[in-house]
Formats: structure tokens, C-alpha cells, sequence
């Protein structure tokens, strides 16, 4: 609780040493202000020593409350004990109950020990203070602490004490509010250079240039990008006073063509005569670059109203200007590519008529320009093509936006009909509405031979799908045969091994071993055609090679017809499959044969020949590159256009009792050889079979094999396949060379036989259509299981494929179904070389 200030007016106790004469103490007074210098601070300690000086007192204090804080702050002391604590808190204190909630007065206390002080103030009893005199101290109307003296021994305090400690506590006021001045000036001035700051940042930070000039058009403010973009000097300041000639002078000096001096000039001198604002586009040359600026100026105007100079921003519009202009060029060349492109266009409003339209479509159409604009578009149709434009074609246009190939006829000016296919685009305004569109005509009376070119083109793409898909079957076809024919050739091979219990079966038996090899080389064929039958290829001298195949099948041709050759000894050289090469030059020679009815010839040729790209394009299937030609050209009858198209589809014969299977085979070997054959045939005029072979690199001389005989052998075979009677059969004949046989079905069976049989296995002969994998996803895993296993791939089909795949993969052998004794036997001796 705050105590009442007690003022004491009872005699003090005796002084024992005599007061100063008051003259003394004034003239101190006086002398003191002459110590004050200008540093508030510095004041504030003299005051406080010279209070303790000029009234004589053990020590002075100016202490101030903080509120905030709640702490009463010792702000300056004279004499003060060592262990004076400089802070405390104010409550009991006799400077905040007594001295600062006593408004404007002085409190003297003679004797502090007949006063409740000695027990709330800490620091009476602590120091042995006996007499107290303070005086509070002001500042801006509010008390914020108080200037006192106090001494050890009782006092007498005088009316000059009091005055003189008013004094003094004033002077303290002053100099708290010189204080309170000098810090809000500092302020101040940091905050308006903050705010200089702050706007010559933003000035100096804005991309547009910003300037301002006096009368004499001497610039007196001028942001960094004015520097950097027109005046060409490194700092605001740098401009400062001076005018555009003189920056004109002194770039021109440098050999730059400088040009906007006068340009600024007449924008000034224009905005000082009206005095009023103006925009205005202002293009000159810095530093020899064109400079365009998009300008506001305007009067700059004083505190009294009075006009001091212009003031004014500019925006670098330079690269819109350019691309305002290259949109121009855009446009003109846009307009001239319109005009003079190769096709017919023409564009349409909403209410489709003609805006604009191509120079070919006034030439086709024979108008002229002003002939045409603005006339509706269905002026150019015949009735019935404006009457299918009305009622159908253009509804449905407006809503899709886009028509494409429409078949239209036109009439031209000469009134000639045009068939065109129109095709447009539409436009669309904000609303999604229809605005117009964009449109082009395709003369059709141009375009048939290409017409016929792509029927044609689409005839053979059809056509080579086709085949494509005859190919499969075929394939699967052979197959099927191939597995029939190993279980009738086997057991046949079988029965001649273990001797005929009565010799007049042979009689029997010999027509069905030789319809089943007749079968062996219809299936051949048919793989021929649909893998290609390409079972083991080698390089050959394609020249000799010919020359001797023709030896070999000349026989297919009947004794009327004359066999003529045209060989080039020079041709390259070829990678093929004999046997299945002449195959199919007998299948050729067979059928040119037949198609001679009395004394004519066939005549084949070979020679080299590069094919060019454009070749490619009229023959789809044929590459480009260096090729051996082997044509075959026979006088014969002839065919017609469409029996030249089905010409190699197996079972298509124009004759009467034709197997139908020849030239289906040539089509496949030649494919699978990655060559192509044409034909070309005229009723009356005879047919051309021409065949493309790529080259190959000389072939390497190899010494020849000598096969054995199939010889008895020992050890384990693994027989996997699915089907039970070829089963049957080649278990037969692996026992007749010697050989126990584990029999798997599946690849499930043959890797639980792989993984589990005790004993060792000598060979696998694995077939490679099986239910439940196939025998290149079975090889890896019998591999994993048997790492040093041989095996032997059988397979209906041929060596390309799955069966190529497992070969790669590391297999030892293939034999093509049906195999004989021999042949198995043969793949064994290559295979077993360390048995």
C-alpha cells in the first residue's frame, strides 16, 4: 500500500558543521548551467553531481519508474555506495510514495528515522541515511521519476534547498524532453530515409524508365532504368543537371548514332506549352539499336502551384513494335502463301460466302477475284451438290466442325463440271457459334491415276494379307501331315529292319512308303510357303548353281518346249537352300511348261541388279539395295489380271487337274529367303516370273561329311512329345539303335524325369508343340536341372522360329519330322563324339 508523504516541520537535530551562506549555493547554481553542453546524457550526470555539490550531500540519485516493468531505475548517481543495486522494485521506496505521487512539489525530510520509510525502504537502514530532499521530474506533462539528495546525518532543509533541488529537477525535465526531441528527430529522419529509400528502390526497381526535368529540361530525378536504357550512365546521380544533348554529345563522341535528343525535346516543349499531360510513341537510335518508347509526360508542379518542370515515364515497346511489324510480314506472307499455295482454298463468313480465296481455285474454276468474293459458296455447285450441301452435308457441318472429302462437282465459269472432294474446318466465335470456316477443294479430274494407283496398291496389301493368312494354315496343315507321315514312314522303316514275314507283303507296302515320300514333298512344299522351308542354307555361285539346278529339273518341261538360258557369269554370289531352290525352279519350269501348247520357249536369265527406292514403292515387299535377278520368261498363253493375283495361293490352278501347290511354295522360299517375286502376264503374250535375291558373301569351301551307318548304341534317351502313335514310333526306332527310352507327354512329365531318374541321360529328343508349355520354355529348365544334357529339337515345322530359338539357346541338333533311322543316327555320331 502506498504511504502518505509526511513532511517534518519540527526543529532538526543540531548540525555539526555549518551550512554554506546561500550566496555561495546560488552562485554554484549558476555556474552549473555554463557546464551544460548538448549531449542530453551528459547533462543528466552533471546535473545529478552538482545537486550532490551544490546542496553538500553524502550522494544524489535520479531515479525513474518504469510501469511497464514495474521496477524503479537508478538513471544516474553521484557517490553512490559500491553495492548499490541500480534497479529495485518501487513499492515502499521513499522516491515513488513519497516524491513521485507528490505531483509538483519538493519533499524534504529532516530525520528519516521518525518515518515509516526506515522500515519499507530497504536502502535507509542499509546506508544509515538520516535526511531525505527530492523533487520530481517531468516529462511532456507526465512524472517519470524524481532527482533527490540524502545524507547520513539530520538536516535542516532551507527554502534555497528546495529551490534549489526544483531547479535542478527541472533542468532534468528539460533535458528528458530535449531527449524525447532528439530521439523523435532521429526517428524521423531514419523514417524518411527509409521512406527515400524505400521509393528510390521502387523507382530504381520498376522497368519502365521514370525522369523528371526543371524548366530548362535539366533532369532532376531519374530512375536506374533511364540510366540504363536511354541516358547509358551507370547511377541515378550521374544525371543529375544535365540534359538529353548532353548525353546525345557525349554517346555521338563514343561513334554511336544517338537520335533521340531531339525526339524528347519536342515532347517537352509540347508539354510545357499546354500543360496538360500527353502520351506520345517516341522511337529513336541508342548505341545505333532502335529504341521505341511508349511515353506519358506531363507538368510538374510546385508546392505554390507554379509549374517547375515535366515529369514523365516511358515503357520500352521496342519488341512489340517488332513483332507488331513481323505480324505484318506474318500476315503479307501468310496472305501470299494463301493466294499462291498449290491447292484450291477458299474461306467463308457465318453466312458462307466467300471471303478470300486461293489463286489455283480462281484458276481452276477460271474467275476472277472480285469475280468471286462475297458471292455464297453454293454458287459454285451444281443443283444436285447444292441440294445435298443444303439438306445434309452443311448441318451436319455446323455442328462437327469439320467436313472431310466430300464428293461435290463444281461448275466452272466456262460452265464445266469439276468432281472435287471438299474438306473444311469451321470457325467459332466467342459463343461457340458458327463464325465461318476454312475450306479446300481436291480436282479430282487430276487425282484418278492416283486413284488407280492406290485401288492397286490396296489390291496387293489385301492380296499379301492374305496370303499372310493362307501362310498359317498351311503351316499348321504340314504339321498335322508331318506327325501322320513319321508314324507311316517309321513303321515302315521299322518293318524293313525286322524283315517281312512273308515277301509278297512288299508288293503292299512299297506303294504306301512311296505315296507317303509324295506326301513328305507335298508337306516340304507347303512349309516352303508358309516358313519359307529354309531347313539348312549355304553361299553359292549363283550362276552355277542355276546352271547345274537346270541340269536337275529341266525334265519339267515337255519336249516341244525349247529351254533358252541367259546367265551372267558375273552375278553375285547367293545364300539359299538348294534343295528348296530347285523346287522352285521345277514348280516354275512345270508351270510355264503347261502353259505352252505347241512349240514355244521359256527363257531364264540371272544378273545383277540394284534396286532403287522407287522400285520399292511400286513392288511393297521389295527392298532397295544390290539383288540377284533370276527371271523365267515363257511364250505361253498367258494369264488374265485376276488369276495373275491369286497366282500364289496354294490350291489356285488354271488348270484343270493342277495340284494348285507350286507356285504357292515359290512365294514361300522366296520370302523366307527374304527376296520377292512378281508376276506379270499378258493373255496371248506369255508370263514373267521375276525373283529378287539378295547377295550374299562368297561361300567358304568345306570339306565334305561322310555319314555312317546307323550304328547300335547303349545308354538313355528322353523322349518328350504328345502325340501317342509318333510316341510309338520314335521309341521304336531309339530302341533299335540301342537305347532305353523314358517317355514324357508334356513338359511338366520331362522336367519330373530331368529332376528325379537315378540314372544318367544320354540325349532328349524334344518336340516343340506340347499341351501345356513349348519346347523353348522347357529346354532353359532342362538346362537348369541337367546342365550338360544333349538335345535333339523334332518338329513338324521348320528349323526358323521356335526351333531356331532353342538351337540358339545352346540345343545340339535338329531333325526335321519325319526323320529316318539313318538321319537320327547321324545327329547321334555329332552329338555323342565322346561315346
Amino acid at each position: 500500500m502506498a504511504m502518505t508523504p509526511t513532511i517534518f516541520t519540527q526543529d532538526a537535530p543540531r548540525i555539526n558543521r555549518p551550512e554554506p551562506p546561500i550566496d555561495q549555493k546560488l552562485k554554484k547554481l549558476s555556474e552549473l548551467f555554463s557546464l551544460l553542453g548538448s549531449d542530453p546524457e551528459q547533462n543528466i550526470r552533471i546535473i545529478v553531481q552538482q545537486a550532490s555539490q551544490v546542496l553538500e550531500s553524502a550522494c544524489a540519485l535520479y531515479n525513474r519508474i518504469d510501469n511497464q516493468q514495474g521496477s524503479l531505475t537508478c538513471w544516474s548517481g553521484f557517490d553512490l555506495p559500491p553495492d548499490f543495486p541500480p534497479k529495485d522494485s518501487p513499492h515502499g521506496h521513499i522516491c515513488y510514495e513519497a516524491t513521485l505521487q507528490s505531483g509538483n512539489q519538493s519533499l524534504a525530510i529532516g530525520d528519516l528515522t521518525q518515518t515509516p520509510y526506515m522500515e519499507s525502504d530497504p536502502y535507509i537502514r542499509r546506508y544509515g541515511l538520516k535526511s531525505y530532499l527530492g523533487y520530481p521530474v517531468h516529462c511532456k506533462g507526465k512524472t517519470i521519476g524524481a532527482l533527490c539528495i540524502v545524507d547520513m546525518r539530520p538536516r535542516q532543509f532551507t527554502q534555497v534547498d528546495t529551490y534549489i533541488i526544483g531547479t535542478l529537477a527541472k533542468s532534468l525535465s528539460l533535458e528528458e524532453e530535449r531527449k524525447e526531441a532528439e530521439t523523435a528527430l532521429r526517428r524521423s529522419e531514419s523514417e524518411h530515409r527509409r521512406l527515400y529509400k524505400m521509393l528510390r528502390l521502387m523507382a530504381d526497381n520498376v522497368p519502365d524508365m521514370i525522369w523528371a526535368k526543371d524548366l530548362d529540361n535539366r533532369y532532376i530525378f531519374v530512375n536506374q532504368a533511364m540510366c540504363d536504357r536511354l541516358l547509358k550512365c551507370s547511377r541515378p546521380d550521374d544525371a543529375i543537371g544535365k540534359t538529353d544533348a548532353y548525353f546525345a554529345q557525349k554517346e555521338q563522341e563514343r561513334g554511336h548514332r544517338h537520335t533521340f535528343r531531339g525526339i524528347g525535346d519536342d515532347s517537352d516543349r509540347i508539354t510545357k506549352h499546354r500543360k496538360t499531360a500527353g502520351r506520345f510513341v517516341e522511337e529513336g537510335l541508342i548505341r545505333n539499336e532502335l529504341l521505341a518508347l511508349d511515353i506519358h509526360k506531363g507538368p510538374f508542379w510546385g508546392e505554390d502551384g507554379e509549374m517547375i518542370g515535366t515529369v514523365g515515364c516511358g515503357r520500352d515497346i521496342t519488341r512489340e513494335k517488332q513483332t507488331a511489324q513481323a505480324l505484318r510480314e506474318s500476315e503479307k506472307r501468310y496472305r501470299d502463301l494463301y493466294n499462291n499455295t498449290p491447292v484450291m482454298l477458299y474461306s467463308l463468313d457465318h453466312e458462307d460466302r466467300v471471303t478470300s480465296v486461293s489463286n489455283l481455285w480462281l484458276d481452276t474454276m477460271g474467275y476472277r477475284r472480285e469475280d468471286v468474293i462475297g458471292r455464297h459458296a453454293f454458287d459454285f455447285m451444281t443443283l444436285d451438290s447444292r441440294r445435298g450441301a443444303i439438306e445434309i452435308l452443311f448441318p451436319e457441318f455446323y455442328k462437327s466442325g469439320q467436313m472431310k472429302n466430300q464428293p461435290f462437282q463444281f461448275i466452272t465459269k466456262d460452265s464445266k463440271l469439276k468432281d472435287v472432294l471438299l474438306s473444311a474446318i469451321a470457325q467459332r466465335n466467342r459463343d461457340g457459334n458458327y463464325a465461318g470456316a476454312l475450306a479446300f477443294v481436291v480436282d479430282m479430274t487430276q487425282s484418278k491415276e492416283a486413284e488407280k494407283d492406290q485401288r492397286r496398291l490396296t489390291a496387293r496389301l489385301q492380296q499379301a494379307q492374305k496370303m499372310e493368312a493362307i501362310a498359317t494354315l498351311a503351316g499348321g496343315i504340314a504339321h498335322q501331315f508331318n506327325n501322320a507321315l513319321a508314324v507311316i514312314l517309321g513303321n515302315i522303316e521299322l518293318i524293313h529292319m525286322d524283315g517281312l514275314p512273308d515277301p509278297k507283303l512288299a508288293r503292299f507296302i512299297e506303294p504306301i512308303n512311296q505315296a507317303s515320300q509324295k506326301m513328305v514333298q507335298l508337306t516340304s512344299q507347303l512349309l516352303a510357303y508358309a516358313r519359307g522351308g529354309k531347313f539348312q542354307t549355304q553361299t553359292v555361285a549363283s550362276c552355277k548353281f542355276v546352271r547345274e539346278a537346270l541340269g536337275l529339273v529341266s525334265h519339267s518341261l515337255s519336249s516341244y518346249v525349247e529351254l533358252k538360258t541367259d546367265l551372267n557369269e558375273a552375278t553375285d554370289p547367293i545364300e539359299v537352300d538348294t534343295t528348296q531352290m530347285q523346287m522352285l525352279l521345277a514348280a516354275i519350269l512345270s508351270n510355264a511348261s503347261e502353259a505352252i501348247d505347241k512349240n514355244g520357249s521359256v527363257t531364264v536369265s540371272l544378273q545383277n541388279t540394284d534396286v532403287t527406292p522407287a522400285q520399292c514403292l511400286k513392288h511393297q515387299g521389295l527392298k532397295s539395295g544390290r539383288h540377284v535377278l533370276l527371271r523365267i520368261r515363257d511364250t505361253g498363253k498367258g494369264m488374265e489380271e485376276l488369276a495373275c493375283a491369286r497366282i500364289f495361293e496354294p490350291f489356285f490352278t488354271t488348270k484343270f487337274q493342277g495340284r494348285g501347290l507350286g507356285m504357292s511354295a515359290v512365294y514361300g522360299i522366296v520370302k523366307k529367303h527374304g527376296g520377292y517375286v512378281y508376276v506379270e502376264s499378258e493373255v496371248g503374250k506369255g508370263t514373267v516370273v521375276s525373283i529378287y535375291l539378295p547377295v550374299a558373301r562368297p561361300a567358304r569351301a568345306e570339306n565334305p561329311k561322310v555319314r555312317a551307318l546307323p550304328v547300335h548304341r547303349s545308354g538313355t534317351a528322353l523322349i518328350v512329345e504328345d502325340e501317342h502313335l509318333v510316341m510309338e514310333v520314335n521309341r521304336a526306332i531309339v530302341e533299335k539303335l540301342g537305347y532305353h527310352v523314358l517317355e514324357a507327354k508334356s513338359g511338366k512329365e520331362a522336367l519330373l524325369i530331368a529332376q528325379t531318374y537315378p540314372g544318367t541321360i544320354d540325349f532328349v529328343l524334344l518336340d516343340i508343340i506340347l499341351p501345356d508349355m513349348s519346347g523353348n520354355q522347357i529346354y532353359p529348365k532342362l538346362k537348369e536341372r541337367l546342365p550338360h544334357i544333349k538335345v535333339i529339337v523334332c518338329s513338324g515345322f521348320t528349323l526358323d522360329g521356335p526351333a531356331r530359338e532353342i538351337l540358339n539357346a545352346g540345343a545340339q541338333s535338329f531333325l526335321p519330322k519325319p526323320f529316318t533311322v539313318a538321319a537320327l543316327s547321324a545327329a547321334l555320331d555329332e552329338i555323342l563324339v565322346d561315346r
